[in-house]
């Protein structure tokens, strides 16, 4: 067989490869968890637009009850134009 097949692993290149390795499956596992802190983000944005879409409702409701008193308003100006 070729020398070149089999890694010498006296040798200070295989070692430093290893270690290359190493540290390359350590930056993918801490890509790993960024990307599960940004899905996490991300539910807890999905969950901050439920409540912006909550605040949204009540604020829908609240417009229609000031549309109510603006409409008895213009009950009360009829009054006093009669």
């Amino acid at each position: 067989m070729s020398k070149h097949l089999i890694p010498d692993i006296s040798s200070k290149r295989f070692f430093i490869r290893t270690n290359q390795a190493l540290s390359i499956g350590k930056k993918l596992i801490t890509i790993a968890f960024q990307l599960n802190a940004i899905v996490n983000r991300f539910k807890a944005t999905a969950f901050g637009t439920e409540a912006i879409g909550k605040r949204l409702k009540a604020f829908a409701f609240g417009t229609q009850a000031i549309g109510k008193q603006l409409k008895a308003f213009a009950f009360e100006t009829k009054a006093i134009g009669k």
